[in-house]
């Protein structure tokens, strides 16, 4: 397969990296150095080999993927999930693997031949866990039932349709496979039989929903965990509580026990409250944590110990697998690629410079013409959601902000120059979308707020609050001189505000749903708006009505910008849970004509898009990549920088038929480029 064909496949876009397009593909650049290109989604499961040859994951973009435990390189690609794969179990003797998904798909897979032996049918919602033994296979699902299933024929044996009150989170299978625990939302745990297939004792103690659920290896004991942060230690035989281990200050996700049942391994981490996305060791005798894993920057899904008890491996939000030494409580490996999705873009005037702001905490400058990655700002403390130039380029401003950890909210401005920080902002509020006048202020749109924020870059402590609308705020705007701000809502309306007096001028209204993007033109006279309705629109500023609908997208539109020349407007639709819609339209304001559609195949909603003053060039972002598009040719992007392995980033110029990878944050041209398959 050459450089055109791979261009040809379009494989460069989110969920559909070179490792799905070749299942085990590898750009080998030289015969000593190997780069993989790999997808990054949250992972959500994550199982071993008994032999140490694979850790396989289960992740949000509906691949399975099996990696090397020695390397930590992928090695095969399982693909056939028509939603995120959520559950994972392997069987004793490693040949098979049993998958579960968000839509209750439940899929037996042979790993010697990466090949689909049998689906079962009955779930009818999420399967949050799967238990498995050399007959049977049992599932958990958010339908709050469980199912037991014969492996070999793939009949349903038994339905336990209401097993608990609510969903069931967690399921497990005794070693003498004579029982099944049951984890539920419900606070409760159950015991079944599953000789006999009825319920023997349920469990009583958690005060919130209970996640996860083992048993000992010597059958003895059951072990929960539970979102109250508690681990404990039940008696199988009476149903007693024996004890509870505390430590953990969120919510336990996942447990494991070593084989000589000594010690309990626990993840936690969740979206609400102090966050500590930590492992934590515990004797099960003394009651006491040994020892606590930290590492991970988002909540801890799934935990496993391998059959020697010598490693954890641990699965997160933060989209790695990390291997950790149970012995030592050291990292030995992390495995990951792009190490945050790519959430805004901006373009300078002259469409020479990108700039992008990625959930890794980082801005990059890019330089187009030059095919190197120019400068990268560091200093932000949680993810990077807005980025813009200020008008006259000499200035960055960025808005970043986590839904957990710490809240350090804040808007920075950084000397394009020296890469400086030179102002923070510190903020109570996520910072959900932001705009920058060409002189001094920042106009900055809060989540879960409805107001507008005003902040002085010349004067660190006066900021202003816009108040006036009844949704949350998703989208501002700032007219060059800053005279104006322009704000879009959940209210649907779009309103202009008076910077210096501090009120709403006047209140736009039209859109059937919320206001996702705004912009205005450069000479203040139009305003144009997005929105969830799939339109977007003209408004005459100073007549204050409606000029024109643009109508075309098939999704909702999340992102919008106007060339500096007042002839075209950019605008990026799609929805997560719809594969339909995700597109960029190019259109031409005088006319509403649709000159060009861009991106049609994208895999991942447009995130962000900027265009160059005289309508050239487009920016756009969707998942970890960043495109660079010519007016004139819709077909391809000129420029793909897509993140890659160890943060790294690779650039393909499709017009020269060149690839860059990055070394050092400079992109070097590699030469006599293989592309191989095993």
């Amino acid at each position: 397969m050459n450089f055109k064909q791979i261009v040809t496949f379009g494989i460069i876009v989110h969920g559909l990296l070179f490792a799905d397009a070749l299942p085990s593909s590898v750009c080998d650049f030289n015969s000593s150095s190997e780069f993989y290109i790999d997808t990054r989604s949250s992972i959500n499961d994550v199982v071993l080999t008994s032999d140490d040859t694979y850790i396989i994951s289960a992740s949000d973009d509906k691949k399975i993927r099996l990696w090397s435990q020695e390397s930590g390189k992928l090695i095969k690609i399982l693909k056939g999930h028509t939603e995120a794969v959520t559950s994972l179990a392997i069987s004793q003797d490693n040949n098979y693997l049993v998958s579960g998904s968000e839509n209750g798909e439940l899929k037996l897979w042979d790993i010697n031949t990466s090949s689909l032996i049998k689906e079962y049918e009955g779930h009818t919602n999420k399967i949050n866990s799967i238990a498995l033994n050399n007959g049977y296979i049992v599932t958990a699902s958010s339908d709050n039932s469980i199912k037991i299933w014969d492996r070999n024929s793939g009949k349903l044996l038994k339905t336990f349709e209401d097993a608990h009150r609510a969903k069931v989170n967690s399921v497990a299978i005794s070693d003498d496979g004579h029982y099944i625990a049951s984890a539920s939302n419900d606070k409760h745990i159950k015991l079944w039989s599953l000789d006999k297939k009825i319920v023997l004792k349920t469990l009583k103690g958690h005060r919130d929903n209970v996640t996860s659920v083992k048993f000992s290896h010597n059958g003895e004991f059951i072990i929960s965990g539970s979102e109250d942060k508690s681990i404990k230690l039940w008696s199988r035989k009476s149903g007693k509580l024996i004890k509870t281990f505390k430590g953990h200050k969120s919510a336990i996700n996942s447990i494991d026990i070593t084989k000589d049942d000594k010690y309990i391994v626990s993840a936690s981490g969740s979206f609400y409250g102090k966050n500590d996305n930590s492992i934590k060791i515990w004797n099960r005798k003394k009651r006491k944590a040994i020892a606590t894993l930290k590492g991970h920057h988002g909540y801890i899904n799934s935990i496993k110990l391998s059959d020697d008890n010598s490693k954890i491996v641990s699965a997160s939000e933060d989209k790695t697998i990390k291997v950790w030494d149970f012995k030592k409580k050291i990292l030995l490996q992390t495995i990951e690629g792009q190490k945050g999705e790519v959430n805004s873009v901006d373009i300078s005037a002259d469409g020479r410079y990108i700039l992008s702001g990625s959930s890794d905490h980082k801005i990059r400058l890019w330089d187009r013409e030059e095919e190197k990655l120019s400068k990268i700002f560091n200093g932000q403390n949680d993810a990077i959601h807005s980025i813009a130039f200020s008008g006259d380029e000499k200035y960055i401003s960025s808005g970043s902000g986590a839904l957990d950890g710490d809240l350090k909210y804040s808007v920075k401005i950084y000397s394009r120059d020296s890469k400086k920080a030179i102002k923070t902002f510190y903020n109570n509020r996520y910072i959900n979308a932001l705009a920058v006048s060409t002189g001094r202020y920042i106009v900055a749109a809060l989540q879960d707020s409805y107001n507008v924020k005003l902040f002085d870059r010349k004067k660190r402590n006066r900021t202003k609050t816009f108040k006036g609308h009844i949704g949350q705020v998703n989208a501002v705007a700032i007219g060059k001189l800053g005279s104006y701000i322009i704000s879009g809502s959940d209210d649907k309306t779009v309103k202009l505000w008076s910077r210096e007096k501090g009120r709403i001028v006047h209140t736009f209204k039209g859109h059937k749903e919320a206001v996702t993007a705004v912009a205005i033109t450069k000479d203040r006279n139009y305003i144009v708006s997005a929105s969830k309705d799939k339109t977007l629109k003209l408004w005459d500023r100073k007549k204050e009505n409606l000029l024109k609908t643009f109508k075309g997208h098939k999704a909702q539109v999340n992102t919008l910008a106007i060339s500096d020349n007042g002839e075209y407007i950019v605008s990026g639709s799609g929805n997560i849970d719809r594969d339909e819609g995700k597109s960029i339209k190019l259109w031409e304001i005088a006319t509403g004509q649709l000159l060009q559609t861009f991106d049609e195949n994208a895999k991942a909603p447009i995130r962000s898009v900027a265009i160059s003053a005289n309508g050239r060039y487009i920016v756009s972002t969707s998942g970890e990549s960043i495109k660079l598009w010519d007016r004139e040719n819709p077909k391809q992007p000129i420029k793909e920088f897509i993140g890659g392995a160890k943060g790294n980033w690779v650039v393909f110029d499709n017009v020269a038929k060149k690839l860059y990878k990055e070394d050092d944050g400079k992109l070097l041209l590699k030469k006599n480029i293989e592309f191989n398959t095993f």
